[in-house]
Order: structure tokens, then C-alpha cells, then sequence
């Protein structure tokens, strides 16, 4: 397969995913859904898009400029080093961002036994 850089606006997202080596995109849940599927993210902070600021901690990997994010999308396929400074500011996120390692399941039956008092 030939590499190619491709819009994916007019595919679901969850359709994509395991089909992509990372994700670049202004601040939205995209990036989220992405991290949490084992892919690199860069973000673009456009102020127009309203940013809240939901990705400070990524820091580098979240951009103003466009070059700047590009250069850095270079940088990650051509340095393995730059692979893993990429994923550990991603894992850091995510254990911030979500620290109960318990699946969602087993927490919706502890909040349904603490609530039944079962």
C-alpha cells in the first residue's frame, strides 16, 4: 500500500481508526477517540474552534501554527525517538484524564449496589 495523507470528513470515525498511523486535527473529541484507540495525535489550536483547553497537558503535541504542526507530523515518522516522547506525553493524558482503571461495567454495578445497598 503506498502512503497517502487523506481527509476522513465524510467517513465515520470508528470506521477509520484502526486504518490510520495518527491523527491530526483541531481540538474536538476526534482526538480523544483516537488517543484512546492507540494512536498518535497532533492538534491543531485554532482559536476560531473555540479551544477550552481540555489538551493543555498534551503541550507540544497541541500547535497554533499550522507549519510548525506539520513539521512536528514529519518529525514523529522519521525519529523513533520522537515515537516515544509522543507517547508518553499520550499516556500521561490519558492516566490523568481517566485514572479508574476499572471498565465501566464493573463501575456501573458499584454504583448500582451502593445506590440499591445491595
Amino acid at each position: 500500500m503506498v502512503p497517502s495523507i487523506r481527509s476522513t470528513q465524510s467517513l465515520d470515525l470508528y470506521e477509520i481508526l484502526p486504518f490510520v498511523d495518527c491523527v491530526v486535527s483541531y481540538t474536538s473529541t476526534v482526538v480523544l477517540e483516537a488517543m484512546i484507540a492507540g494512536k498518535a495525535v497532533f492538534v491543531l489550536d485554532n482559536e476560531d474552534m473555540s479551544y477550552t483547553g481540555y489538551f493543555d497537558s498534551l503541550d507540544f503535541l497541541v500547535q497554533k501554527n499550522p507549519e510548525d504542526l506539520a513539521k512536528l507530523v514529519v518529525h514523529y515518522f522519521k525519529d523513533p525517538k520522537q515515537k516515544s516522547r509522543v507517547q508518553k506525553k499520550i499516556d500521561a493524558f490519558l492516566a490523568d484524564a481517566y485514572p479508574n482503571k476499572i471498565s465501566s461495567s464493573k463501575r456501573l454495578i458499584q454504583c448500582i449496589q451502593s445506590l440499591t445497598k445491595e
